[in-house]
C-alpha cells in the first residue's frame, strides 16, 4: 500500500562508548552530520538509507585503518 504511514519505522543506532575506537569513529561521523547516536527512517517502499549503511560499516570497524577508510 503506497503512502501508508504505518509502513515506516525509525531505527536508532548508537556507537557504544566502550568501543576502543569510539573517539575516532565519532570524529569520523561528525562531518557528515551524524553523532554517536543517530536515528534513521526505514520504509518497506524505499531502499535502506546510504547513510545507515555507512554508519554500520563504521560501527563494525575494528582497527584505525578501517575507521579512516
Amino acid at each position: 500500500m503506497q503512502n501508508n504511514p504505518y509502513d515506516t519505522l525509525q531505527m536508532t543506532v548508537t556507537l557504544p562508548t566502550s568501543d576502543p575506537l569510539f573517539r575516532a569513529k565519532r570524529d569520523r561521523l561528525q562531518p557528515h552530520g551524524m553523532s554517536s547516536q543517530t536515528t534513521f527512517d526505514l520504509s518497506r517502499a524505499k531502499p535502506l538509507p546510504p547513510a545507515l549503511l555507512a554508519y554500520m560499516r563504521l560501527m563494525l570497524a575494528s582497527n584505525p585503518a578501517e575507521v579512516a577508510a
